[in-house]
């Protein structure tokens, strides 16, 4: 799935583009990026983002 934002467009089989230039992420920013946008409609938290993106470290 691609989600559209202004000019960028991220897309888990291209990663994150501006326009037509890719955009340099590390991988987990990446995924930070992808979980956010993903529950865009509720609040997350703390403790969401530390077991979904940093594995409960």
């Amino acid at each position: 799935m691609a989600y559209h934002f202004g000019e960028f467009t991220l897309d888990r089989s291209v990663g994150l583009r501006a326009g037509d230039a890719p955009v340099a992420l590390e991988p987990q920013a990446l995924r930070l990026l992808e979980f956010l946008i993903e529950h865009r409609a509720r609040v997350v938290t703390k403790q969401d983002l530390i077991e979904e993106i940093w594995q409960g470290r």
